[in-house]
């Protein structure tokens, strides 16, 4: 159960240092935002305009790149399939870690 705990403080960790990389961008209209879901220990990282209106990659971030330098085109890009990859792990892991809470409790409750 530690390991589960330490893997999603882990992946938590670095949803922020993506949020915290897009905010230091100059003259951005967009960056990774962390949105608590489902309770205090569950996030997921999504792409806001600075107004703070939901932006979609594919609509509203991928076409506009095309004006961004190669290096920040490369990173927006780079960022987007870690957010994609850090969301999935965060559930994944969460799931994890519940099914083992299950388990041990069952245990518990089954020796008694």
């Amino acid at each position: 159960m530690h390991d589960v705990e330490q893997q999603l403080a882990a992946v938590h960790r670095r949803m922020h240092q993506f949020k915290d990389e897009s905010h230091a961008i100059r003259a951005r209209t967009f960056a990774l935002e962390t949105q608590i879901r489902n309770g205090p220990e569950s996030l997921m990282l999504r792409w806001r305009f600075l107004a703070g209106r939901h932006a979609v990659w594919e609509r509203d971030i991928e076409p506009s790149l095309g004006g961004f330098p190669a290096e920040l085109q490369a990173w927006y890009r780079r960022a987007n399939v870690a957010s994609v990859v850090l969301n999935v792990q965060e559930r994944c892991l969460r799931y994890e870690r519940s099914a083992l809470q299950r388990l041990l409790e069952w245990l518990r409750t089954s020796k008694e």
